[in-house]
């Protein structure tokens, strides 16, 4: 089984835990949009929206309830309602069994290579230090937890950093590579599902394979597969937890595909659709799973969503365009640029 094989059945165990719908329940509470037409001081939807905007997943609660007195003091003030202790200890708890599994899964590298923890920290952009009190939970058991670990560690990109690490990493320097990490995300997500960043290809066809730069770049692009695979695992039981499955495009509502597009650094679809309850709900970033077995190339795909466009035609009506990056076996949207560099 591949690694995306395992996270599928994790996701399955998210799904059948007792702890499960009080979890459901609570972000459910603070997504939901008010009746009302206008907010309250204590609307929790309000919560809600802040929260997802910040795609953290469960963390993106936790840091909008720390950041509340912030946010009332913004150049455009928001009022946001506290969570309730239990609600807090709660969500903790949770996001502490997700860091536990993200630990576990990098732990061969975190035991040789300490220095590169913070790096490969999907969370690392935020300042968030887990406070002490918590509840017991079972959303990921420990023996799941050990199952998926040992899953996701056959990750090529794993193999790749212990192969030929960067040096030994100072405070200094760790600054400087997680600026370079960051940037590079920012621009393999910039360019879109259609093409790879201009200074990748010129990477590819300009630079020796042992040229210098070329050799930290592949050490830094594995980390940032392993970050990448290590967010979408994050997703994905984040989605299980909200959804009994992930949604899905298929022959009952697309009505155009254009792709598969393939380039240096991945590859994904544009799909028009025709929007239902299920495309309605999805966001940037959600992950969604399309079928489409009915067209020119049949496709059974994992998909990561970076674009929606809403539009209307005389002849469809509503419709909306997704930009959908396909996820490989491993998790990794960028799977070909591993491959490549």
């Amino acid at each position: 089984m591949s690694i995306r094989d395992d996270a599928y059945q994790l996701c399955k165990i998210v799904r059948d835990s007792s702890s499960r719908d009080i979890v459901k329940n609570l972000i459910g509470s603070l997504n939901r949009a008010e009746s009302a037409t206008i907010q309250t001081k204590t609307d929790r939807s309000l919560f809600g929206y802040i929260a997802r905007h910040l795609n953290a997943q469960i963390l993106g609660y936790l840091v909008t309830d720390l950041k509340r007195e912030e946010l009332k003091k913004a150049p455009f003030p928001q009022f946001v309602p506290e969570l309730a202790e239990q609600e807090r200890y709660l969500l903790i708890s949770v996001h502490k069994q997700i860091i536990q599994l993200n630990k576990e899964c990098i732990a061969p590298i975190a035991t040789k290579l300490p220095y590169y923890i913070r790096m490969l920290d999907p969370y690392s952009r935020f300042q968030y230090t887990i406070p002490f009190g918590s509840i017991e939970i079972d959303i990921l058991v420990e023996k799941k937890i050990k199952d998926m670990a040992a899953s996701f560690q056959k990750h090529p990109a794993i193999a790749m950093i212990l192969g030929n690490p960067l040096p030994q990493i100072d405070d200094s320097n760790e600054t400087k590579y997680i600026h370079a990490i960051t940037k590079l995300i920012d621009s393999l997500l910039r360019a879109g599902i259609l093409d790879a960043p201009a200074e990748f290809n010129e990477i590819f066809f300009e630079q020796n394979k042992d040229d210098p730069r070329r050799v930290i770049t592949r050490q830094l692009i594995a980390i940032i597969c392993v970050r990448q695979s290590l967010s979408i695992l994050n997703q994905l039981i984040y989605q299980a937890i909200l959804n009994d499955e992930l949604s899905i495009l298929n022959e009952d509502n697309i009505i155009d595909i254009i792709g598969p597009v393939s380039h240096t650094a991945g590859g994904g679809f544009s799909i028009i659709l025709q929007p239902n309850w299920q495309t309605i709900t999805t966001s940037l970033l959600d992950l969604v799973q399309i079928k489409c077995m009915a067209s020119r190339m049949p496709i059974d795909q994992l998909c990561r969503v970076e674009g929606i466009n809403h539009s209307y035609s005389g002849e469809f009506g509503s419709t909306e365009e997704f930009k959908l990056r396909t996820v490989d076996e491993n998790l990794n949207p960028f799977g070909t640029l591993l491959i490549n560099i």
